[in-house]
């Protein structure tokens, strides 16, 4: 499907946008894998007054972040786990270059939610540095707990993809 053939269904809903605070999501699997249709989308999104969202895990190079932070409302920044090895026993992969976008985008004051795995978020909200937390990060817009499973080395199937991540999506359009 074609940009303009997107924005165009995205602009029907406007006036629903514009009353709800919402707008044009990219999710994936990982969006900043698809990078230049990402930024030409969201690009085109921004300059037609449609509010923007962009769901990733934060895997990617710091400069295709940087190239989307004016076309970015709000990251919803999946974060898994803070120490490497856990987080590699979850993803596959190192935590290396997503912790540090996770700081470029703190660091510009970028909108961001992020989102943490049920047993890292409730170890976060015990800890007695929990309560300053909110304030200690520039452009905080809240925690949400999702549920994770391992797909390291896997195939995961699209059922099972939506079976774990549907609460953390907005319910499908009627």
């Amino acid at each position: 499907m074609s940009i303009e053939k997107i924005i165009e269904e995205v602009l029907k809903d406007k006036d629903y946008y514009e009353r709800s605070g919402g707008g044009l999501t990219i999710s994936g699997g990982e969006p900043m894998a698809q990078f230049e249709f990402t930024r030409v989308l969201l690009h085109a999104a921004k300059a037609r007054g449609i509010h923007t969202c962009l769901d990733t895990s934060g895997f990617a190079s710091q400069d295709k972040f940087a190239a989307l932070l004016d076309a970015v409302d709000l990251f919803l920044y999946d974060y898994k786990a803070t120490d490497a090895a856990l987080h590699k026993s979850f993803t596959g992969v190192s935590n290396h270059a997503i912790r540090r976008n996770l700081h470029f985008l703190y660091s510009k004051r970028a909108r961001i939610m992020l989102r943490f795995p049920r047993a890292l978020t409730i170890r976060l909200l015990i800890s007695q540095a929990s309560p300053r937390l909110p304030h200690a990060i520039p452009g905080w817009r809240g925690l949400k707990s999702c549920r994770i499973m391992s797909w390291a080395g896997t195939r995961r199937r699209e059922s099972e993809s939506r079976r774990i991540c549907a609460r953390c999506k907005p319910p499908a359009r009627q």
